[in-house]
This record gives C-alpha cells, sequence and structure tokens, in this order.
C-alpha cells in the first residue's frame, strides 16, 4: 500500500491514507494518541475524497469527545 496522506490532531490521534492498488481502494487507519493503530476503526472506500473526509470527520469527532 502506498501512503497518500496523513492527518494530525492535537489531540495526538491521527489518520493515514493509504491506496492499495491490489484492490483499487482507499483505506483511512485510524491511530491513538500513543500512536497505536486502531483495526476496527479502518475505512475503506473507492474514492480518494470520500477517504479523507471520513479521516477529517471521525478526527474532528474523536477531538471533541477527549475535550
Amino acid at each position: 500500500m502506498r501512503l497518500v496522506s496523513t492527518i494530525n490532531r492535537s489531540m495526538g490521534f491521527k489518520a493515514k491514507i493509504y491506496f492499495n492498488a491490489e484492490y483499487a481502494e482507499y483505506v483511512a487507519r485510524f491511530y491513538d494518541d500513543n500512536g497505536v493503530h486502531i483495526k476496527a476503526a479502518d475505512y475503506f472506500t473507492d474514492d480518494k475524497e470520500d477517504a479523507i473526509n471520513t479521516a477529517h470527520l471521525e478526527l474532528n469527532r474523536q477531538s471533541e469527545l477527549m475535550q
């Protein structure tokens, strides 16, 4: 898989967007404030913008919950 984008939040959570050429899909992977991959939160789509927008949405929601 090829890394397409990384999105960081001040609370330490982040998302990485990958493109998986084998399946022609984008994968948004989420990481907690310790850098641990949260596998159950992985998001799969064939649309790059969808993957990026979903990552922003989920990180914003997580940041709001942590306040």
